[in-house]
C-alpha cells in the first residue's frame, strides 16, 4: 500500500458547510476524489447543485441541502436532514 492510499475516506461522508462556492468549493471536491460522499451545504441551491454535479462525475455521491448556517434556528433541520440520509457505513477498512 502507499501512503496515498492511507489518506482514502472510501465509504465515509463528509460535511461541508460554505460548498457553493471557493474554498468550501474545493474542499468537497478534494473530499470526493479521495472517495468520500457529500452533503454539501451553503445558501444557495444553484451553487451547491453545480458543484453536486461535479461531486457525481467523480462516482460520489452528493446531498444538497441549502441552509444559512448563520440562522442557529436552521441548523437543526439541517443536521437531521444529513443523518436521515442512507448513507453508506463501513464495517472496516483496510
Amino acid at each position: 500500500m502507499n501512503i496515498i492510499d492511507s489518506f482514502r475516506l472510501d465509504d465515509r461522508v463528509a460535511v461541508v458547510t460554505g460548498a457553493g462556492k471557493g474554498i468550501g468549493e474545493g474542499i468537497a471536491v478534494g473530499l470526493a476524489e479521495a472517495g468520500a460522499d457529500l452533503a454539501l451545504v451553503a445558501r444557495t441551491r444553484s451553487d451547491l447543485e453545480r458543484v453536486a454535479e461535479e461531486i457525481r462525475t467523480l462516482g460520489r455521491r452528493a446531498l444538497v441541502v441549502p441552509c444559512d448556517v448563520a440562522d442557529v434556528t436552521a441548523v437543526p433541520a439541517t443536521v437531521q436532514k444529513v443523518a436521515g440520509n442512507p448513507w453508506p457505513t463501513t464495517t472496516s477498512r483496510s
